[in-house]
């Protein structure tokens, strides 16, 4: 088999993720988990919740014994299946790998919808003080130090503010931003989600737009989650960020509040008819800082290659967590408690699925991840 071929089958499976989720994922989490902690559950092992632990790659990352700064969350290098983006001393944004949906700012027709090309060390902007992207590659996103906020790349859903075109999902390298393109000025932080982005802006408003869309749902007649353009969504906010199928912010007060994919309970709150918390709900006070899906800022693993397998076993598809100003850390979701729930629709396969949750946070532990030789 050839190498275009090989990487056309890549492609395709990409799109699936981007479409379905990744059941493996969970598959390989467990086995991990289970080897370390030694629990028939999916995360954890002890039925003392207090002895529930989550692991990370790297604990200082994550700023836990440090006074709330924004600037401590800024990412600075960000590695994905496809693409790093990093920004060196003098506020430069570099980027390495695909331009398949022209995420670089590439402007190359032949890349469009190609993983054949590979480029490394690509300037793509100077000034830049933060930088994320779409998990499955769609988009890339950055924060000057004047606070203007850009985009590039594939413009699912409205994501990069330009009119959508029809099956943008299926097919995102039909409508693509080729050049970095102001999307917000006077900005503090943002994420990106898979499909979304969430902006906090410096008067304390937070923005959000573009999609969700889960494949953990209750009925097969729950489907997903838009707005085509910016949706303010809170205000009096001094963070906010961005899961690939839920968002949260943090007031001034400490108050969490979180909207998105609520199958889990993930959003904090309890379950509901629809799946999708779709306005600003409070979930939880006291908050220092909160996480989705998976506990990291910066990407700690840079050993990024042209054929690189990512490794998803720190990463929490429908998990919350969160450090309370006291320093404890909690989650939510999938897996905790003592609530019970059988889904229509889990995973690429769209099977039924059975799992314990909570829509309340509890007490957990973080740990870095042991290494493999202490696995075996």
């Amino acid at each position: 088999m050839n190498k275009k071929v090989i990487l056309k089958i890549l492609s395709v499976s990409i799109l699936v993720l981007a479409i379905t989720g990744c059941t493996e994922k969970q598959k390989n989490k467990k086995e991990v988990h289970d080897k370390v902690v030694g629990n028939e559950s999916e995360i954890v092992n002890s039925e003392n919740e207090e002895d529930i632990v989550f692991y990370v790659d790297d604990l200082d990352n994550l700023h836990l014994e440090e006074e709330f700064k924004i600037s401590n969350y800024y990412i600075r290098n960000k590695v994905t299946l496809l693409n790093h983006y990093y920004i060196d001393a003098d506020h430069v944004l570099w980027g390495t790998g695909r331009n398949n949906c022209l995420q670089m700012g590439l402007i190359n027709e032949d890349d469009i919808d190609n993983l054949e090309p590979v480029y490394y060390d690509v300037k793509i902007a100077e000034n830049v003080v933060h930088v994320d992207c779409s998990v499955n590659g769609y988009f890339m996103i950055y924060l000057t130090e004047e606070g203007e906020l850009y985009g590039v790349g594939a413009n699912l859903n409205g994501v990069l503010c330009e009119p959508v075109n029809a099956d943008d999902l299926l097919n995102p390298w039909m409508n693509l931003i080729s050049q970095p393109k102001l999307l917000m000025e006077d900005v503090t932080y943002a994420r990106s989600g898979r499909e979304s982005i969430t902006a906090l802006k410096d008067d304390g408003s937070v923005w959000w737009w573009g999609q969700f869309l889960s494949t953990s749902l209750t009925k097969q007649t729950q489907t997903y989650m838009e707005n085509q353009n910016p949706q303010l969504m809170l205000e009096g906010a001094i963070y906010a960020t961005c899961g690939d199928i839920g968002a949260a912010a943090i007031t001034k007060d400490g108050e969490l509040f979180t909207w998105g994919c609520n199958t889990w309970g993930q959003c904090g709150v309890a379950c509901g008819p629809d799946d999708y918390v779709r306005n600003a709900v409070k979930a939880a006070d006291n908050v220092k800082m909160v996480w989705l899906e998976n506990l990291e800022f910066d990407t700690t693993n840079l050993n990024w290659s042209e054929n690189m397998i990512m490794d998803y076993n720190n990463h929490y598809d429908y998990n919350t967590f969160i450090q309370r100003r006291d320093g404890n850390l909690m989650a939510c979701g999938i897996g905790l408690g003592k609530e019970k729930k059988t889904v229509e629709i889990y995973g690429d396969l769209y099977e039924e699925k059975s799992s314990i949750y909570s829509s309340e946070f509890l007490p957990i532990s973080i740990r870095e991840k042991p290494s493999q030789e202490s696995l075996q």
